[in-house]
């Protein structure tokens, strides 16, 4: 098998084109930008509906601070100004909707605790659209920036990786992409701690086992690959299976990580059922046998030649 077939290195290497001044100029003017029109949208309202007669009054400026500190805790959650973000316009749009969502929901929370007697149910739905539209404006304008952005994205850079895998063969045939890996940070994730001395160099983190007969542990083992992907923010999920990579991939996906499945050699007559469910997600999916690609499910070669 080409290795190179497998794409990880394109993608990867697609992620760390980018200028660090120009990218991080770009970054700061967008989070400002983007905060400046959220808290404008905000005072409009209050202003259509009469909700506070002085735009310095407490209670104005305590909703445009949790405002601020909810769409930051939403921004980078989803990762709305990483560099692999804001150099696609498509990426920029998911990452927005999803930001806006967790904001709106949120803000809709803290509005209905703590000042349900200000803010009326005509004031929380004016909001919701007036930001739907401003962000939506801002965002295609965006797109004829970021044509400009690209021109000035030269200097490569090492990408956050994630290779997660089960133990045996699916470990195994992890441990043969290790090719593609080269210049990026990769951590590994597994369910068995002595696999950390065949990954030396590299992050490892070890996850609790499991498998579809102990439902508790399917539980914990999903909740700490969570964890672990929200707390060191990977740019791009690569697994072999099968349950930790599948948790890998679904949480990978709501949160804007590029995602790729490889399903196991063993899979020989059909997809397994972990890959079926991962094809419904990841970005990309492969088969080691060619007989089972499909326009959907991509044949690249085999992971143990070559």
């Amino acid at each position: 098998m080409e290795l190179n077939g497998i794409t990880i290195e394109t993608m990867c290497a697609n992620l760390r084109s980018m200028n660090n001044k120009y990218l991080t100029l770009s970054k700061i003017l967008f989070a400002i930008s983007d905060l400046i029109l959220l808290n404008i949208c905000l005072c409009v309202c209050v202003y259509l509906s009469g909700s506070a007669k002085n735009f310095f009054s407490v209670e104005l400026i305590t909703d445009l601070g949790v405002s601020t500190v909810l769409w930051g805790l939403s921004t980078w959650l989803f990762n709305l100004y990483d560099e692999y973000t804001i150099v696609k316009f498509k990426s920029v749009r998911r990452a927005t909707l999803r930001s806006l969502v967790l904001y709106i929901a949120a803000f809709q929370i803290y509005a209905f605790l703590f000042t349900s007697e200000q803010h009326s149910a005509l004031f929380l739905g004016g909001l919701v659209i007036i930001i739907v539209c401003s962000f939506s404006l801002a965002r295609y304008t965006y797109k004829a920036f970021e044509s400009v952005l690209l021109k000035f994205i030269e200097k490569e850079e090492a990408v956050n990786v994630f290779a997660i895998a089960s133990i045996g063969g699916h470990w195994i045939q992890l441990l043969r992409l290790m090719p593609l890996f080269r210049e990026n940070n990769v951590s590994f994730i597994s369910t068995k701690s002595s696999l950390k001395e065949t990954v030396e160099g590299h992050q490892y983190y070890q996850v609790p086992d499991a498998n579809r007969n102990n439902k508790v542990n399917l539980i914990k083992c999903c909740l700490s690959i969570g964890a672990r992907i929200v707390i060191s923010r990977p740019k791009v999920i690569v697994t072999t299976g099968a349950a930790p990579g599948l948790f890998g991939i679904f949480i990978g996906k709501i949160l804007g990580v590029k995602t790729i499945w490889i399903d196991s050699i063993a899979n020989v007559e059909k997809l397994s059922l972990s890959g079926k469910i991962a094809a419904k997600f990841a970005d990309r999916v492969y088969t080691q046998w060619e007989h089972l690609a499909t326009p959907k499910i991509v044949y690249a070669g085999n992971i143990l030649e070559g």
